[in-house]
């Protein structure tokens, strides 16, 4: 099946999930009208600035904490809570409605017994407002620790880290992984499990957050669950994460990063919905059982259309459209 996007491109079904569908089109450059282009310059050069640097002040003092607390503590924890949620109304965000099902409870709870909080993924916004909620871990490269500010901050937040192919490679042209400590016994996979099972039932434990589908969508599709976050047999948190929009789209996929920051930032006021359930393992359940399970609650739950795409699916669809782009600019 083959459908349109912006500019008369045509897009095969399976790569309907990465699709976005904003005023801005797929590129995020679709042609606008005089008033349209005239509000977005005004507020590129009010509301961006001032948007962003409020935000980059509230990371720093973040970041002064996590100096002055570097173990995770409930102080670094209510510190980045507070945090997320004030970017989050600095850039517009000023109602977020939450709705939680069942006994599932938000991170200040000290009877919360999920270990891992498993969402489904849109864009960069996502963060902040699961920071905002649970305050939690994150699985991040291992290379992250080494960036300054954030590698202190992703340390704090005690993350998972792992190391992805590519540096592993460039460490062993350069010698490094001759001289490198040792490295944690077992993979991502193992790390997950260890930590979920040491944090479950634990009064006030920090959960990590596992982005089951392994990549964003547009927000409309959920695709197949990585059985990785059931692999601990541990309860888990599940969360639907919808936005209403109309001009711009919080979903990232095919435009470039600073351009979505630029049209985040410019947009006077996002609308997000937050739905947050419970899940529990069944006994002698298998991981891909489980996995299958949580995704079907929630897609019963937010109405979002299953899709069997895959990341392949997506690199697919980016390459058509950078092909696309290209001959568009040689005509």
């Amino acid at each position: 099946a083959m459908a349109t996007s912006e500019g008369g491109s045509a897009h095969r079904s399976e790569h309907a999930p990465f699709v976005r569908d904003d005023q801005y089109g797929v590129m995020g450059h679709a042609k606008q009208g005089l008033g349209e282009r005239i509000r977005l310059g005004l507020a590129s050069l009010v509301l961006f600035p001032s948007r962003l640097f409020t935000s980059v002040v509230l990371l720093l003092a973040f970041y002064s904490v996590c100096v002055v607390f570097p173990v995770s503590s409930n102080v670094n924890r209510v510190a980045l809570s507070l945090l997320a949620r004030a970017i989050l109304l600095v850039i517009g965000f000023v109602n977020i409605r939450v709705h939680t099902k069942g006994k599932c409870h938000l991170w200040k709870s000290v009877d919360s017994p999920a270990a891992g909080v498993v969402s489904n993924h849109v864009g960069w916004a996502d963060i902040l407002i699961l920071c905002w909620l649970f305050s939690p871990s994150f699985i991040a490269r291992k290379a992250t620790t080494q960036t300054p500010i954030v590698g202190r901050v992703s340390r704090a937040m005690e993350c998972l880290y792992v190391e992805r192919a590519q540096e592993r490679e460039k460490a062993s042209r350069s010698g490094a992984a001759a001289t490198a400590k040792p490295s944690r016994k077992g993979g991502l996979a193992e790390q997950l499990q260890d930590r979920m099972k040491r944090s479950s039932g634990e009064k006030g434990g920090r959960p990590v957050v596992i982005f089951a589908e392994g990549t964003t969508t547009n927000g409309d599709f959920i695709l197949p669950f990585k059985s990785g976050a059931f692999l601990a047999g541990v309860p888990l948190t599940l969360v639907i994460i919808s936005y209403d929009y109309k001009r711009v789209s919080p979903a990232w996929e095919s435009v470039s990063g600073f351009r979505h920051l630029l049209l985040m930032l410019c947009e006077p006021v996002h609308r997000a919905s937050v739905t947050i359930m419970e899940f529990e393992p069944r006994q002698n359940e298998s991981p891909q059982s489980a996995a299958a399970r949580a995704r079907q609650m929630m897609v019963d739950e937010a109405a979002l259309t299953p899709s069997s795409a895959t990341f392949q699916d997506k690199l697919n669809y980016h390459n058509i459209l950078r092909q696309g782009e290209s001959h568009s600019k040689t005509q």
